[in-house]
């Protein structure tokens, strides 16, 4: 398993972070619209970058569900084909939920 380095995305509007996200959607032949594009960069909540690249992204959008009243997020991990079967999916959820939790 590659070691992984995890960049928090979170709020911080780094263009960086967004240009490696982008390239990253595109690389692995993501089908979004451009309106979509911007939307998820703005959800943006982690990057895990293995041997130098972007393995993975995950997004989160916080939303209120007043039937429980609470706050909740959608929340999604999108990983490279190559790395799916090192887990590499489920690490970031971790991370992320620490930083959404803060």
């Amino acid at each position: 398993m590659a070691d992984v380095e995890f960049r928090n995305a979170w709020r911080r509007n780094d263009p960086g972070l967004v240009r490696d996200a982008r390239a990253f959607w595109q690389s692995i032949g993501l089908a979004i619209t451009p309106e979509d594009l911007e939307k998820r960069a703005s959800e943006l909540c982690a990057l895990a970058y293995a041997d130098g690249q972007v393995a993975a992204v995950s997004m989160a959008d916080p939303t209120l569900f007043e039937r429980l009243r609470t706050r909740l997020a959608y929340y999604r991990t999108v990983a490279a084909p190559e790395f799916r079967r090192q887990h590499i999916a489920s690490r970031p959820g971790l991370y992320s939920y620490r930083e959404l939790a803060k």
